[in-house]
């Protein structure tokens, strides 16, 4: 066979060879194309979002509980004692649940100190208000015969401190909503994501915040607290009730909290999470996994 023969054979081969090729390859693509879409329908699923609320949706006003405590009576214990009254106020909580009668059955911890057994059953919704209130007064009295306090003054001090905390009409008035933060959740509804809370809270606390903001409140397609469902974060517990009182899927949820611990308890169950610090950081978190806001 001359050279010519071979190479009309070879480009008739291709010639003839190349449309079917290239049929089946686009066949082969389309069939790839089509489950992949398949795959994205059934996996990529819109975000559902999870707030916390304390230090997340809402904060305490440093202007207003001042003012309630007192000007002259922070400064001069600053000015005597070079601490911080709130940093001194968790140091003493944190003292009170080494005692037997305060040793917690759930670690919850504010700035890495334990808070007292009285403390987990108020956002358990197993105590009042006034009833831990009591109890903390009991427990500062021991403190006191223990010198725990370095004056009389810090002791009154965080007496009234603690009194203060533990008075829900108080506490509400001095409480003030985090307002980009606000702002974030009406932007995430109008743009067709579904919202959820789910805090800590005392029982007088939340109904507080519900009577002064319904609006926020309102906002959210669902909400759990832990004195309603009587379990607090960071039990896993908390995030089971969500999942299963509102039928979510864990693997769709971005939890916005405000402690480690909480993130890393939902992320037990397949959330995904984020801790609050800056406003800017959280947007960037979100934009990373496909939120628009």
């Amino acid at each position: 066979m001359s050279f010519h023969k071979i190479y009309y054979t070879f480009l008739c081969s291709i010639l003839f060879a190349c449309p079917l090729t290239i049929a089946t390859w686009r066949t082969k693509n389309k069939q790839k194309m089509s489950n992949a879409q398949k795959s994205i329908s059934l996996t990529d699923e819109k975000p559902i979002i999870v707030f916390d609320l304390i230090n997340v949706l809402f904060k305490e006003s440093y202007i207003g509980f001042a003012q309630r405590i007192g000007y002259g009576t922070l400064t001069s214990y600053a000015l005597t004692h070079w601490k911080n009254p709130g940093h001194r106020c968790l140091d003493m909580l944190h003292a009170i649940s080494d005692h037997d009668t305060q040793k917690p059955h759930l670690i919850i911890t504010l700035n890495d100190k334990t808070m007292p057994r009285c403390i987990v059953e108020l956002y358990e919704g197993k105590q009042t208000c006034e009833q831990a209130k009591q109890e903390i007064q009991e427990s500062i009295k021991r403190l006191e015969k223990e010198q725990f306090f370095s004056s009389s003054k810090e002791k009154n001090l965080m007496e009234s401190i603690m009194n203060l905390m533990l008075d829900t009409q108080t506490i509400t008035h001095i409480t003030e909503p985090i307002k980009p933060m606000i702002a974030l959740i009406q932007k995430l509804k109008q743009n067709g994501y579904a919202l959820y809370l789910c805090a800590n809270i005392p029982r007088e606390f939340y109904e507080a915040l519900q009577k002064k903001y319904p609006q926020i409140l309102s906002d959210f397609n669902g909400i759990i607290t832990s004195s309603s469902a009587q379990v607090a974060k960071p039990n896993k517990a908390l995030f089971e009730k969500l999942i299963t009182t509102y039928q979510v899927n864990p693997k769709q949820c971005i939890l916005i909290e405000h402690s480690t611990d909480n993130v890393k308890s939902a992320e037990s169950l397949g959330c995904r999470g984020i801790v609050y610090d800056k406003h800017s950081g959280l947007i960037n978190y979100l934009k990373r996994h496909g939120v628009v806001v």
